[in-house]
């Protein structure tokens, strides 16, 4: 029998011209995972009135924007998305699956090979707020060393990470954030 092992919260922001799907966004904030795997008799959903232990919640601390363009022609790409993308206000993460990530920090003993993600500086700390910082120590399942080439070039990004890892805490320190 199945039964739910993840649920996905978030906030979700859509954008299209109407009867037009050429042009598609999305734009997801307050992302939140849970683990849903509990054992409360016969039910399959959490008491709301009981708060959710810090190991079977993770919040994602970025939020997702998805752009989807069904254009007959490349070259017809509106000006602002192209600047937009080029921007240096998004940084392109190939085949983010939220389901993945929180199954790898919820349900790591489960997840035979971490995302190629889950070492990014700027999510360590939600990673740790979870109490799964033993994904972060654990090389042999990380995924970077075959996937270096799918992980953002932080170089062209520096300026957002300064002041990301300023607001929330460097890697493997303190996070100071919200």
């Amino acid at each position: 029998q199945l039964v739910p092992t993840m649920r996905t919260q978030y906030m979700r922001t859509a954008f299209q011209i109407p009867f037009d799907a050429s042009v598609r966004v999305s734009l997801d904030t307050n992302l939140t995972m849970f683990y849903e795997r509990i054992n409360e008799g016969d039910v399959w959903y959490r008491d709301p009135k009981k708060p959710v232990p810090p190991s079977e919640i993770t919040r994602f601390p970025h939020a997702i924007l998805e752009v989807k363009l069904m254009l007959k022609d490349e070259s017809l790409i509106p000006d602002w998305v192209t600047d937009l993308l080029s921007s240096g206000l998004v940084v392109p993460f190939h085949k983010y699956s939220k389901f993945i990530h929180g199954c790898a920090v919820l349900m790591s003993e489960d997840v035979q090979y971490m995302p190629y993600w889950i070492d990014d500086p700027t999510i360590r700390q939600s990673i740790i707020d979870s109490g799964s910082e033993h994904i972060l120590k654990d090389a042999d399942k990380g995924a970077n060393k075959i996937y270096q080439h799918l992980l953002p070039d932080w170089s062209l990004y520096e300026h957002m990470k300064k002041d990301f890892l300023a607001r929330n805490g460097t890697p493997g320190g303190a996070g100071g954030g919200a």
